[in-house]
C-alpha cells in the first residue's frame, strides 16, 4: 500500500511553528511521509541574455547562498522538533526554483500529494480583490489544501465541523474525512448552508442528509445550519459554541469578475476563521 504524503512548503525567513507541528501531527497519526519543500527564487536568470556573465555569476551566487540558507533552516527543523516527530515518521526535504505559487502547483501536479498544508495569509484589499497567494494555489490544485492559522497548529482527535450546500462531491470528500477514522476525529458536525423561505434549499439539504445516513450508518453525525448570506458570522459563533477543532469544505470554482464583485464562499472562510480550514477539490 502506498504511504500517504503530506506537503509542507516552507520558507528560510519564517519557523512557523503551527505548520510544521500540524505536518508532523498528522504524518504520526496517519502514518504518512512528510516532505519539507523550500521554492528557490530564480527571478534573476531571465538577465543572463542581456546582462552577461556578470548577472549569470551574481544569480548563480544568489542561489547558492540560497541553497546554504535552506540546508541551514531544514537542519535547525530537525533539531527543534525531533522530540515531536514519532521514530516511524519519513520525512524529505526538496527544492524547486521558480516562483512561490507555480512552484508548489507544479510539485502538486507532478507529485500528487495527499494533504497540501499551507500557512494561513491575512489579507489586504488588493488581496481581497485579485486574491493571494493562497487563493491561487487552492484553484489550481486538485489535492486537498489544509489552511492552518499561525498561532493554531492542528489538535487531534477532535471535532471537525464540514460546510456543504449539496454540491456534487460533498458525499465523497465527507467519506474520505470519515475515512481518516478515531485517530483523526471523533466527531462530525455537518453544518447546511441554507437559503431562507427557499423550499429547494431544504429538499436538498434533506435529501442529503438522507444520502448521508444511507452511505455512512455507524456515524453519528450532528446537523447544524447557517444562512448563506450570514455564513462566516455564524460559522465563527459555531466554532465558539462547539469548540471546532477544523473546518472543511469543497472548493468553489471562482472567475475573476465573480471574486472581484462577490468573493467565494471559501475565500471568506479562509480569511476569517482562526482554526484549521481543509478545502478540497
Amino acid at each position: 500500500m502506498k504511504k500517504r504524503q503530506i506537503l509542507l512548503p516552507l520558507q528560510t525567513n519564517e519557523m512557523n511553528d503551527a505548520l510544521i507541528l500540524s505536518g508532523i501531527r498528522l504524518a504520526s497519526l496517519l502514518d504518512a511521509k512528510i516532505t519539507f519543500l523550500y521554492i528557490l527564487d530564480t527571478a534573476n536568470y531571465a538577465g543572463y541574455a542581456a546582462g552577461g556573465p556578470v548577472v549569470a555569476a551574481s544569480t548563480i551566487e544568489n542561489v547558492k547562498q540560497q541553497k546554504e540558507r535552506v540546508k541551514t533552516h531544514y537542519i535547525k527543523i530537525l533539531e527543534k522538533y525531533k522530540s515531536s516527530m514519532d521514530a516511524t515518521i519519513e520525512f524529505e526535504r526538496k527544492i524547486l526554483e521558480g516562483s512561490w505559487v507555480m512552484g508548489i502547483v507544479e510539485y502538486v501536479r507532478k507529485r500528487q500529494p495527499d494533504i497540501l498544508l499551507l500557512k494561513h495569509e491575512e489579507q489586504g484589499f488588493i488581496d481581497k480583490v485579485l486574491g493571494d497567494s493562497n487563493t491561487e494555489i487552492v484553484h489550481l490544485t486538485d489535492v486537498p489544501v489544509w489552511i492552518i492559522p499561525e498561532d493554531r497548529a492542528i489538535g487531534m482527535p477532535g471535532k471537525l465541523a464540514y460546510i456543504t450546500d449539496h454540491r456534487p462531491g460533498d458525499l465523497e470528500v465527507i467519506k474520505k474525512l470519515a475515512g481518516f477514522g478515531s485517530s483523526f476525529v471523533k466527531e462530525i458536525y455537518l453544518i447546511h448552508v441554507i437559503e431562507k423561505e427557499n423550499f429547494d434549499s431544504e429538499l436538498r439539504k434533506k435529501g442529503f442528509s438522507a444520502m448521508l445516513a444511507e452511505e455512512l450508518p455507524g456515524i453519528p453525525f450532528t446537523h447544524l445550519e447557517v444562512m448563506k448570506d450570514r455564513l462566516t458570522v455564524d460559522v465563527e459563533e459555531f466554532i465558539d459554541e462547539h469548540d471546532f477543532g477544523m473546518l472543511a469544505t469543497k472548493n468553489e470554482s471562482e472567475h475573476f469578475l465573480s471574486r472581484f464583485f462577490t468573493r467565494s464562499s471559501v475565500e471568506k472562510l479562509m480569511n476569517s476563521v482562526e482554526i484549521p480550514l481543509a478545502i478540497y477539490a
